[in-house]
C-alpha cells in the first residue's frame, strides 16, 4: 500500500502591497515547487498563508488576524498534524524581530514536530532536535534580518522627521489630504463646495441633527458625495465630524501612531474652532453609549444579507419599544438608515428562526456537487463527532459541580472511546472525500440544532457565524409588510453550489385591540414551488428580478391571503 506523502505548507510574506506586483509571488513559488517536487511532498492548498504588507519587525505577522499567527493557532492546537512541513523563502519572511523573540517563534514550531524549511541565501531544514550548526545558520540569519530592519527603521525614521519638520515651517508634503481641500503649489486650499458641505455638516451638528437628518440637508442643498463611494455614508460624516483637520489640525504619524505633538495650521481652515468644540461637545452629550447585551448581540447573518431589489447591504440594528421601553432587533436596508431609500425591516428573532430551521431540515445531497457516498459519510461523522464534545462539554460542567461523580466519569470514558473511532473513520473519509464543503455542512447543521441549548450564547453564536458563512454564500431578501403582517422571502446561496433554496417567513406581531388581542403568528414554509408562485429557477440575485415580485408578496401581505395562511397554519 503506498504510504501517504507527508504535507508542506508554504508561508510567503511581504511588506509592502507594490511587492506583489513584482517578482516576490513568481520566485517564492518556483522554489517551493522544486523543493516539495524533490522531497516527494503533497502541498496543501486549503490554507492560504500568504501576508500581504503585513511587517514583521515588531512581529506584527503573528497577529492572529494574520496568516501567520493563524497558522500558529492550528499548530498549537494539534489541527496541523506533527512531521508536517512549513517552507518559507527564508527565516526574514518569518521575523525580523530580535533573536530572542525570533529563535523562540522558530523553536516553537520545531518542539511541536514542525519540520521549517529555509530556501535562501541556504537550503535548511529545522526539526527537532535541532542541529547545533544549523542552529547557528539560523541565528546569524534572525540577526541579519533583525540588523536591516533596525538601519532602515532608524534612516527612515530620520526622513520622516526632516519631513514633519518642513510641515511645521508651513509647507504642504503631500497630495493626500482631506478630500475637501487640494494641494497648490507649497498649500492647501479648499474645493468651494465641498469645504460649503463640510461647514453645513458642522452647522447642522450644532444645532442638534443627527447624521441621518444631516445626509437628507446636505441631499436637499445638492451637494454631492465626496467620501469615494455614490451615496453618502454615515461613518464618514461621523468621522468628519470629529476630524480637526477641518480647523486646520494635522497630526504626523507613523504605522497607525501618533508621531509628536499635532501642527497647527498645517492646513487650510474651513471650520472656526468655536464652532468645532460647539460639535464636539454636542456628540459627546448624545453618544448613546454600549448598546446592552442581548442574547441576539452577535449577528449571525453579518456581510450575507442582500435587499434583493436593489442590492444594498441589510444590517442588523437595535430599536426601542418606546411602550415598554425594552430593546429588540431587526434587520434593515442599509441606505433606508441614512435617508436615502424606502425603508424595509424584519424583526431578527423570526427570520433567524425560518433560516436556520430551513438548514435544519436541507439535505447536503440536494445543494452540494457530485456529492458521492464517502461525502455522504463526512457529512455524517462530523455531526456526529460535535454532538460528542458537545455532551463530553456537558459532563464537564456538571463535574465542576459534583454531580454524580462516578456516573459521569463512566458516561465520558464510553464517549471518549467512540469519540476516538469516530476520529479514524472521519480521518479516513477525509481521504476518500475531495468536497470539504460536506464536512462544512455536517458543522454548521450540528450547532444549528446545538444553538438555542448553548449556556455561553455569544461564543455558540460566533461560532455558528462562522459556520455559516463557509456554506452559504449570499441570502437574497424581499422584505414587504402590510400594517402589522410581514413577509421576508429569501433566496439562499450556497458555496460552490448552483443549486438555491427559497424560504419564505409570514410573521405578524401581538395586536391587542378594544375588546380581544390578536395573537402572535410565525410560519416560515419552503415548499413556494408547489404552491405555483416561486420556482427554483427565478434568480434573486438579479434587482430587476426581485423587484417585479414585490407586487405579488405585497399581495400575499393583504388580509385576504394572510386569512388563508393561517387557516393552513400547522
Amino acid at each position: 500500500m503506498t504510504a501517504t506523502p507527508d504535507l508542506a505548507y508554504s508561508y510567503m510574506r511581504f511588506s509592502t502591497i507594490d511587492q506583489e506586483e513584482g517578482d516576490t509571488i513568481r520566485r517564492q513559488t518556483a522554489m517551493r515547487d522544486a523543493f516539495v517536487k524533490r522531497h516527494g511532498l503533497e502541498l496543501d492548498n486549503k490554507i492560504k498563508l500568504i501576508d500581504r504588507g503585513v511587517k514583521s519587525f515588531r512581529g506584527q505577522n503573528r497577529n492572529d488576524k494574520h496568516a501567520l499567527g493563524q497558522f500558529l493557532a492550528l499548530v498549537q492546537t494539534g489541527k496541523i498534524r506533527p512531521q508536517s512541513w512549513f517552507i518559507v523563502e527564508s527565516l526574514d519572511r518569518l521575523s525580523r524581530e530580535d533573536v530572542d523573540e525570533a529563535l523562540q517563534l522558530l523553536l516553537s514550531l520545531t518542539n511541536a514536530g514542525i519540520r521549517v524549511v529555509q530556501l535562501l541565501p541556504v537550503e535548511v531544514i529545522y526539526q527537532k532536535p535541532v542541529d547545533a550548526m544549523r542552529l547557528i545558520i539560523g541565528i546569524m540569519e534572525m540577526s541579519r534580518a533583525n540588523t536591516e530592519s533596525k538601519v532602515k527603521s532608524v534612516r527612515v525614521g530620520e526622513a520622516w522627521e526632516e519631513k514633519w519638520n518642513e510641515a511645521r515651517s508651513g509647507k504642504a508634503q503631500t497630495a493626500n489630504c482631506p478630500r475637501w481641500l487640494r494641494k497648490v503649489g507649497d498649500s492647501y486650499e479648499p474645493i468651494t463646495d465641498r469645504a460649503a458641505a463640510v461647514k453645513l455638516m458642522f452647522e447642522l451638528s450644532s444645532d442638534g441633527y443627527g447624521i441621518t437628518k444631516i445626509i437628507a440637508k446636505l441631499k436637499e442643498a445638492g451637494h454631492e458625495p465626496f467620501g469615494g463611494g455614490k451615496t453618502w455614508n454615515m461613518s464618514y460624516i461621523g468621522r468628519i465630524l470629529t476630524n480637526r483637520a477641518v480647523i486646520g489640525e494635522f497630526q504626523p504619524c507613523r504605522e497607525g501612531k501618533p508621531l509628536g505633538v499635532p501642527i497647527e495650521n498645517y492646513f487650510t481652515p474651513v471650520i472656526e474652532p468655536g464652532l468645532f468644540a460647539r460639535v464636539q461637545d454636542g456628540l459627546k452629550r448624545r453618544s448613546p453609549g454600549r448598546k446592552p447585551k442581548t442574547k441576539h448581540g452577535v449577528n449571525l447573518f453579518q456581510s450575507l444579507l442582500v435587499n434583493a431589489p436593489d442590492h444594498d447591504r441589510i444590517e442588523f440594528k437595535f430599536f426601542t419599544d418606546k411602550r415598554t421601553n425594552s430593546k429588540f432587533a431587526r434587520y434593515v436596508n442599509s441606505l433606508a438608515m441614512a435617508g436615502q431609500a424606502e425603508y424595509v425591516s424584519f424583526p431578527v428573532v423570526p427570520f433567524e428562526t425560518g433560516i436556520l430551521e430551513s438548514l435544519r431540515e436541507i439535505d447536503p445531497k440536494e445543494v452540494l456537487p457530485q456529492h458521492d457516498q464517502a461525502e455522504q459519510e463526512v457529512t455524517s461523522l462530523a455531526a456526529q463527532y460535535a454532538d460528542i464534545e458537545t455532551q463530553l462539554a456537558a459532563i464537564e460542567e456538571q463535574l465542576v459541580r459534583g454531580e454524580t461523580v462516578g456516573v459521569l466519569v463512566n458516561a465520558a470514558k464510553r464517549l471518549e472511546t467512540k469519540k476516538r473511532e469516530l476520529s479514524e473513520r472521519l480521518t479516513e473519509a477525509r481521504r476518500r472525500a475531495e468536497n470539504v464543503q460536506s464536512e462544512q455542512w455536517g458543522e454548521c447543521q450540528s450547532l444549528c440544532w446545538s444553538i438555542d441549548s448553548a449556556k455561553d450564547q455569544e461564543t455558540a453564536r460566533m461560532r455558528l457565524r462562522t459556520a455559516l458563512r463557509r456554506v452559504v454564500e449570499k441570502i437574497y431578501c424581499v422584505f414587504v409588510r402590510d400594517g402589522i403582517r410581514q413577509i421576508a422571502h429569501c433566496q439562499i446561496h450556497f458555496v460552490g453550489s448552483t443549486k438555491v433554496r427559497h424560504v419564505r417567513m409570514l410573521y405578524r406581531t401581538e395586536h391587542k385591540m378594544p375588546k380581544r388581542t390578536l395573537p402572535m403568528f410565525f410560519r416560515w414554509q419552503t415548499d413556494t414551488q408547489d404552491q405555483g408562485d416561486v420556482s427554483d429557477d427565478v434568480d434573486f440575485s438579479k434587482p430587476d428580478v426581485a423587484q417585479a415580485w414585490v407586487p405579488f408578496f405585497t399581495e400575499c401581505c393583504g388580509r385576504e391571503h394572510w386569512k388563508r395562511f393561517e387557516k393552513t397554519n400547522v
